[in-house]
């Protein structure tokens, strides 16, 4: 068979919430990276669909100043991402920028980092007062200077959205600090996003 040009490949750059383009049938193979999830699109001829092949690692960032209230550290569930679809984790890091305090509340807070239905399928319980400025969150005892990722931390699929939770042995909350949460993800259903 020779050799026939069937189209002009094309490469589009935008946000997820932009409208894709419609390249025509000819165009199959055209291109769409979203810059803020990291995730690239491919024209089929048709439809667009999640080049899962060739995707690089998507990165999420979000930080959250705790202040005692219902989800920013009340006891219960504290919110950072919202997964649609079906996501690869592969890596989540928590880091303190401002150290976690605590009300005059009885018995011990802690914290621990997971999903909807498992809350410590990334980091089991650890004790609030260990929430020490510029620390590592990988495991039940943050780290000064680094920490090597255990393996809760990567390689983790999920379709459930990420948080933490705010648990106590007596009426203790969370009332102050900021907690930085990075994820490297990639999606493993079309249209798939941590966000």
């Amino acid at each position: 068979m020779a050799v026939v040009q069937t189209g002009v490949i094309l490469r589009f750059i935008g946000l997820s919430g932009d409208a894709k383009p419609s390249p025509t049938a000819g165009q199959a193979g055209s291109k769409f990276y979203e810059t803020d999830t990291g995730t690239t699109y491919v024209w089929d001829g048709s439809a667009w669909s999640a080049d899962l092949s060739s995707a690089p690692w998507a990165r999420a960032i979000k930080s959250v100043t705790f202040d005692g209230t219902a989800g920013k550290g009340a006891l219960g569930a504290v919110p950072f991402f919202t997964v649609t679809g079906r996501v690869f984790v592969e890596n989540i890091v928590g880091f303190v920028t401002t150290a976690i305090t605590e009300d005059g509340g009885t018995g011990v807070s802690s914290l621990e980092l997971g999903v909807v239905g498992a809350t410590t399928l990334f980091i089991p319980a650890a004790v609030s007062s260990l929430f020490l400025i510029n620390r590592f969150w990988q495991d039940a005892t943050p780290a000064q200077f680094g920490e090597a990722a255990p393996a809760a931390t990567k390689e983790v699929a999920t379709d459930q959205n990420i948080q933490a939770n705010v648990t106590s042995t007596g009426t203790r909350k969370v009332n102050g600090g900021v907690i930085q949460l990075t994820v490297l993800w990639t999606p493993l259903s079309a249209g798939a996003l941590v966000v």
